[in-house]
């Protein structure tokens, strides 16, 4: 915690926590061979200079977890499961399987997901999906996530 209101001070509380601003070529890695494994601590943003996306790591300094922060991204395609979880922003899914949990991407996320379905898949109630629904082939079904209910509000 900074005592001291100085630039100085602040990088000193910076350093001692392991928190780093790290600048790169290409997308960090993760895991413990990944993108300054040892090195950055929670918290710690890396910016890959080729694209200008922002990275967070929401894992721990022996094994980084780099999440992207720049919110319109896409991520790989998921099959439809009973629980998916999603690492991006966008993804496509792909299946007809019922979707009856989906993991919030990272820790403290409160936002929006944007899932495009490849298939007619179905979401169901059971779990932390609010409203049951119909993935429209090609039409984005825009998930809002409510931390504090724990619960996915479908836009359709």
């Amino acid at each position: 915690m900074i005592t001291s209101p100085s630039i100085w001070a602040a990088l000193a509380d910076a350093v001692n926590n392991g928190v780093f601003t790290l600048v790169g070529s290409g997308a960090p890695t993760s895991g413990t061979s990944g993108t300054a494994n040892g090195i950055a601590g929670p918290g710690s943003t890396y910016t890959d200079i080729a694209t200008g996306l922002s990275y967070t790591n929401v894992g721990t300094k022996a094994s980084p977890n780099w999440t992207n922060q720049d919110q319109l991204s896409l991520g790989t395609a998921i099959a439809s499961t009973a629980t998916i979880a999603p690492t991006s922003t966008i993804h496509h899914i792909t299946g007809t399987v019922a979707i009856v949990n989906i993991t919030p991407p990272v820790s403290g996320f409160q936002s929006q997901l944007t899932l495009i379905p490849d298939a007619a898949f179905t979401t169901t109630t059971a779990g932390n999906i609010a409203l049951a629904s119909t993935g429209v082939v090609s039409k984005a079904l825009i998930m809002t996530y409510d931390a504090t209910a724990n619960k996915w509000y479908p836009s359709y």
